[in-house]
């Protein structure tokens, strides 16, 4: 009775060991798994090549054949744990090269790496080919955009839009440029001196922006050479050479005042004359014309007769000038070019002509600076001029188309 109770008893211890052992086995299986579960996770979010915010660990863990990097040594499960597994369960085992694996469905961990396939030779050739063809593509686009950018720095104009531009820079030139008062009006004239005392100075009327040529001349129309010349006044001077009777004014300011004198060669009293700069009218020539003979004086082939005019008187010169004034009587002139004209005042004739006079004598004569004379005859209907020694004959008559009119 009792040997049966004690061997019922240790019947029950036996199997009360066996089946702790197992439940100890067992516990220690799962946590074998558990802890190789968590290394496995716990290395693939450490890895240098998988970062945790750029690829989840759980697709990782999924695909280990991708590239998950292969775990370290240390990383194993201990060794003890894997010993005290049963050797005869093959779900129960783990390998020595610390793999864990868990056949829950749509999860899987692997301590090993898959090894990419490495590149063949043509595929290397074919890499190294499709870089360098990068790099001629980019450096030609480089080369565009710089040219692109030089282009639109230095001429980033169209060619209608520079056309436009230039013909607005011209308007804008000729609107600073252009004067607000209307241009002077230029003359030509002759200007006769008086050498009298308490006479006033004759004017020359300048411009600024031109330029007035005068010239000097004697009663015969003869240069008279300068000998000296000084001015007063904001005027610029272009003096006349040794021997030469011409000399050169330009105005520097829009209301230049002053006055010039001069010394002529053979004559002792000096010749004065006043300087205004105005914007009505501009002198261009002036021919001042002396009262006497100069040294370049050519004697006339006829000596004048008797009479009161001179050369210097003022209707001689301004019909020498080519302005008689609105009272004389112009004449018919023909037989002759239309470079000769006549004019009835005073009971005397004013004969205008380049050609040299040969009959009837003459009262007075002047001349111009251009070779055109101008003679003072007694009233007369016919004239004999040379022209190059060629003989002319001239009829003058009253212009009855001009009582007409």
């Amino acid at each position: 009775m009792i040997s049966q109770s004690h061997s019922s008893k240790s019947d029950y211890l036996k199997s009360f060991l066996s089946q702790s052992v197992s439940y100890k086995n067992r516990l220690n299986h799962i946590k074998s798994i558990l802890c190789a579960s968590a290394i496995g996770l716990g290395l693939l979010m450490t890895s240098p090549d998988v970062g945790f915010a750029q690829s989840n660990p759980l697709e990782r863990a999924l695909n280990p054949a991708s590239s998950a990097p292969a775990p370290s040594a240390t990383t194993s499960a201990p060794s003890a744990n894997a010993n005290a597994l049963p050797q005869g369960n093959p779900s129960q085992t783990r390998s020595a090269s610390g793999s864990a694996s868990s056949s829950g469905p749509g999860f899987s961990l692997s301590g090993t790496n898959a090894q990419s396939a490495e590149p063949t030779a043509e595929e290397k050739i074919r890499m190294i080919e499709d870089e360098e063809s990068r790099k001629q593509e980019r450096k030609r686009s480089i080369r565009e955009q710089a040219f692109e950018a030089a282009l639109n720095g230095l001429l980033p104009l169209e060619p209608d839009e520079i056309i436009e531009v230039l013909k607005k820079y011209d308007r804008t030139r000729e609107v600073i440029e252009t004067p607000f008062y209307p241009l002077p009006e230029p003359t030509v004239s002759i200007l006769p001196v008086s050498l009298d005392p308490g006479v006033s100075p004759p004017v020359l009327n300048l411009a600024t922006g031109h330029v007035s040529t005068i010239s000097v001349l004697d009663a015969t129309g003869e240069p008279w050479p300068i000998e000296d010349l000084s001015w007063a006044g904001d005027f610029q001077f272009a003096e006349a050479q040794a021997g030469e009777h011409i000399f050169r004014i330009t105005p520097l300011a829009e209301f230049a005042y002053g006055n010039l004198s001069m010394r002529l060669v053979g004559l002792k009293t000096p010749i004065t004359l006043t300087l205004k700069t105005q914007r009505d009218t501009v002198q261009y020539r002036v021919d001042i014309r002396m009262p006497n003979d100069g040294p370049n004086a050519q004697v006339p082939i006829m000596q004048p007769g008797p009479g009161g005019l001179q050369a210097g008187d003022g209707l001689m010169t301004s019909i020498l000038d080519g302005s008689p004034p609105a009272d004389v009587e112009r004449l018919k002139v023909t037989g002759v070019d239309g470079r000769t004209t006549a004019f009835r005042a005073n009971g005397f004739i004013f004969l205008r002509t380049p050609l040299t006079l040969l009959s009837p004598g003459w009262i007075s004569s002047a001349r111009s600076g251009d070779g055109t004379s101008v003679y003072v005859l007694n009233d007369t209907p016919i004239v004999l001029m040379s022209d190059r020694g060629k003989m002319q004959r001239a009829q003058l008559e009253e212009d009855v188309s001009e009582d007409l009119l």
